[in-house]
């Protein structure tokens, strides 16, 4: 058979990309895949000694027309955000976090949050003293193109965060997403996601807050009989 120079297209459209990327996963398990982001720059900030959780924050805000997500834990490298951050899934090459017990392992969690919320979206960040920020427009989700997203510097000084560490905000958001935002039994159900799923980061000192409200941990106990024929 004899080959020609004519190419057959295979790339996955952005719509159908994100609408297979958001499906599976619930409003609720998409903000905490974003809190497990911030651990996971908590622990990287540490550098392989042992986090000291108490020195760190996570601000969670839920409203009708944004959800933000703001936290101090080292924000993101520069190179990380030119060549991985953004990017739908891991490179096989990426060996970020081999040595380190990361809760993120597929490189989808921040981008599947946004889009499962929103139209728009700003990831602002500061590492060390380089402070950038990430649109995430939805002229760029409407494109048929997977162009790379622009870096932008930011020109005035409250642009910038006041401390190393990551601020998302999503806006423009979709109808069901705002509805939710507004429901208070939502608001319950994500508050007591996050004391039972992160209740071992919130006894060692993380401090979470939800709408302003500081988030408690579930206290998990164990009995132990006395017995020596009793259950060990």
């Amino acid at each position: 058979m004899k080959q020609s120079k004519d190419r057959a297209q295979a790339s996955p459209t952005k719509q159908f990309f994100v609408s297979m990327l958001t499906r599976d996963i619930g409003l609720d398990d998409a903000i905490l895949d974003l809190l497990d982001n911030c651990l996971d720059g908590a622990l990287r900030l540490a550098n392989g000694e042992d986090v000291d959780y108490a020195k760190h924050f996570v601000k969670i805000k839920l409203g009708k027309n944004q959800f933000s997500i703001e936290d101090n834990c080292g924000g993101i490298p520069r190179s990380v955000a030119i060549n991985y951050a953004f990017k739908m899934g891991r490179e096989p090459d990426d060996d970020r976090d081999s040595d380190a017990e990361t809760i993120g392992m597929y490189g989808v969690g921040m981008k599947r949050a946004i889009f499962k919320m929103g139209r728009n979206a700003l990831v602002r960040t500061m590492h060390g003293d380089d402070a950038f920020e990430v649109p995430i427009t939805s002229q760029w989700l409407e494109a048929k193109n997977w162009d790379p997203l622009p870096i932008n510097e930011p020109t005035e000084l409250q642009e910038k965060l006041p401390h190393a560490g990551t601020t998302i905000i999503v806006d423009d958001l979709y109808e069901g997403v705002a509805r939710h935002f507004q429901n208070e039994a939502f608001e319950n159900k994500v508050r007591t996601a996050i004391s039972e799923h992160f209740t071992m980061f919130l006894q060692w000192g993380l401090k979470v807050e939800l709408n302003e409200e500081l988030v408690r941990p579930v206290s998990v106990e164990v009995l132990v009989s006395n017995r020596e024929d009793g259950p060990a």
